[in-house]
């Protein structure tokens, strides 16, 4: 993977996801990682007062939009401290509402990974990213790897993966995966979790285990799979 993408809106939950995002840089062959800050101000706001009266002005939302991008540059010039060597750190303001910010980076800056923060139980700031992962998971191209707010990196040595395996292609993005591991020496976990055990009978048959095994250990020992 060569670009991550990181939607910033300041809280820690977010900042704390950037950091994941250089210290992951450090085991990975990333090249960009794009810090994006969605500002949306909605063109009634500045044409008519809200329910308290109070009415933004051009110059206010203009105001709003340069200090974010100040402190864009902050966070960037932290970051470059510490992120790997040759790895270009850049921002991005986008005037449009998250979940749209978000989807159309994607593709216009081609990014593979989104890295988000969760605001999560432990959090007492309010984050507008952490109240929109559900809708950004499921709308993303690319996957997507949620941060809790507390969680302190670790260099990555096993990556687990969620699998039905009643619909192996369906349910492993393979391809992605691949993306993300690039032929790092990490640990894959494939895991099924069927309470009900609806999937019994499946689990009985060899084939589809065999073959996602053989995709699996081609995807961290390429060298060995046959």
């Amino acid at each position: 993977m060569r670009t991550y993408l990181v939607p910033i809106d300041f809280s820690p939950a977010s900042i704390n996801a950037a950091g994941f995002a250089v210290e992951l840089s450090k085991q990975t062959n990333v090249e960009n990682i794009i810090l994006l800050n969605a500002y949306y101000v909605s063109p009634l706001e500045t044409l008519l007062p809200n329910a308290d009266m109070v009415q933004l002005f051009e110059e206010e939302v203009e105001q709003n939009a340069a200090d974010r991008i100040t402190k864009l540059y902050r966070l960037r010039d932290r970051l470059n401290k510490k992120v790997r060597k040759g790895v270009q750190i850049s921002i991005h303001l986008n005037r449009s509402h998250l979940l749209r910010a978000v989807v159309e980076n994607v593709f216009t800056k081609k990014a593979d990974l989104v890295i988000l923060g969760s605001k999560g139980n432990s959090s007492l700031s309010n984050s507008d990213i952490g109240s929109h992962v559900v809708s950004i998971s499921k709308a993303s191209p690319v996957p997507v790897v949620v941060v809790p707010p507390t969680y302190n990196f670790k260099d990555i040595k096993r990556v687990v993966v969620a699998c039905d395996f009643e619909k192996v292609k369906d349910t492993v993005p393979l391809e992605p995966l691949k993306r993300l591991l690039d032929k790092k020496k990490f640990e894959l976990l494939v895991v099924n979790i069927d309470k009900d055990s609806r999937h019994w009978r499946v689990m009985q048959s060899a084939m589809p285990k065999k073959a996602l095994y053989m995709k699996c250990l081609h995807l961290t020992t390429p060298n060995t799979a046959t």
